[in-house]
């Protein structure tokens, strides 16, 4: 058989074989792809034994077998998965097989074997810097999401490592999740508004979210912090309990009912005393809230926090 018939990669595994056979060594044949006309390629299965000698030259006895179906069947399993399916070889980058989402995503028209992934999907001379093919060298599967900044998507990529008719190779199965990262991005840039915003306003300010019966506060602002005299993220970190721990005992009952019902009623208003964590001194606080039902079913609630402890102190007097 001539040699440059066959793909390229495939061409170390038959020289193997056939100095193995050379050799006496005898053992389960070597699977390989040679081009077609046709169909882009087919697969063999080749066996192959010395003989003898001809002419005092080794001779051996080669049986081939086209194994196209047997490959086909096995790729026909994920050929149609709306996930882009792919197998590498992980010694040589050749792509052993592609499932048709994969070809759509890449659109060369061109048949795929015989050529590394990296020349073949993205017209590159090397490994692109997103590929993930080298952390399967050393471990069994992996999970992680990828920007393929050829075709400007983002991927969430499963790999497993696996044995593709003797060759050591990684399946790899993308999942166009572009859409996702663009909302996630966009709603980064809401929250980096949103709380620009709420910094802005000349009043304590908080956003709390009723999700699955849950409350928890997710926004506060500078002012707040230095009402209650904590940081941002100590203010956040607090589990619902936590919310109430400054706030003093006989206040305590209506402070937390207020926060609940604002959820079921819309609209809350109350005045209380809370303690000043840095200063230990009390404040009084007059806080007003509003509750706003988003499309999930969960609920955002925005309260306005006012120092009136000056005011009250006047009162007294």
């Amino acid at each position: 058989m001539p040699l440059n018939v066959v793909c390229g990669p495939a061409r170390p595994y038959l020289a193997r074989l056939m100095e193995s056979a050379r050799q006496g060594i005898t053992g389960g044949g070597c699977y390989y792809r040679v081009h077609n006309k046709e169909t882009g390629y087919v697969w063999l299965h080749m066996k192959a034994r010395l003989i003898g000698l001809y002419h005092n030259v080794p001779a051996m006895l080669g049986v081939v077998v086209n194994s196209t179906l047997e490959a086909q069947s096995q790729a026909g399993l994920i050929a149609h998965f709306n996930s882009i399916v792919a197998v590498i070889d992980l010694k040589t980058d050749e792509i052993l097989f592609a499932n048709d989402a994969a070809e759509d995503l890449w659109k060369t028209g061109m048949p795929y074997s015989g050529g590394p992934c990296w020349a073949f999907a993205s017209g590159r001379s090397s490994r692109c810097e997103w590929c993930p093919l080298h952390r399967l060298e050393n471990r069994d599967t992996l999970e992680e999401d990828v920007h393929d900044t050829v075709h400007e998507r983002w991927f969430r990529v499963n790999g497993e490592r696996m044995d593709w008719y003797g060759r050591e190779a990684a399946a790899l199965f993308l999942t166009d999740i572009t859409a996702h990262h663009q909302a996630y991005q966009q709603l980064q840039a809401d929250n980096r508004v949103l709380q620009e915003t709420i910094d802005g306003i000349p009043a304590g300010i908080a956003v709390y979210e009723k999700k699955n019966g849950l409350i928890r506060r997710i926004g506060v602002n500078r002012y707040l912090c230095q009402i209650k005299g904590m940081t941002r993220e100590q203010l956040i970190a607090e589990d619902f309990a936590g919310i109430f721990v400054r706030v003093m005992p006989e206040f305590m009952p209506m402070v937390k009912d207020d926060l609940v019902h604002v959820f079921r009623d819309g609209r809350s208003d109350a005045v209380y005393q809370t303690r000043n964590i840095q200063t230990g001194e009390p404040v009084w606080i007059h806080r007003r809230g509003t509750a706003v039902l988003q499309e999930d079913g969960s609920q955002l609630g925005f309260f306005s926090y006012h120092d009136i402890t000056a005011e009250k102190r006047t009162e007294e007097e």
